[in-house]
């Protein structure tokens, strides 16, 4: 998987591992853990106010979770829920992603650990 992006790139590389996670077609561990990597540095550098800041902390959210599935480090699951929540924060109520972002925090917080 190619990781190189700035702030100012949409969200490529989150949409690839989203999709290939959707497809079944899951990344190794190592691209799922170079994916993590390189969008926790992007987040770094994405200021509060983007409009992509919401569909950054959603895809990493999904990576963390997939790690989890996969590994079953509490710190995963608990870095996926604090991302989805932030995302869920900055998504409006009305925002087309809402419904599915809402579900997919709801099956992270009642996940047995």
């Amino acid at each position: 998987m190619n990781v190189e992006g700035t702030p100012d790139q949409p969200p490529r590389l989150g949409v690839r591992f989203a999709s290939a996670v959707n497809r079944e077609e899951l990344p190794d561990v190592e691209d799922a853990d170079r994916f993590i990597q390189f969008s926790e540095d992007l987040l770094a550098k994405t200021t509060q106010d983007s409009v992509d800041q919401a569909t950054r902390l959603h895809y990493l959210g999904v990576a963390y979770g997939e790690r989890y599935d996969r590994m079953r480090t509490i710190a995963d699951l608990a870095r996926a829920i604090e991302l989805f929540e932030e995302s869920l924060g900055l998504t409006p109520l009305h925002h087309g992603k809402r419904a599915s972002r809402l579900e997919i925090w709801q099956l992270l917080i009642t996940t047995d650990a």
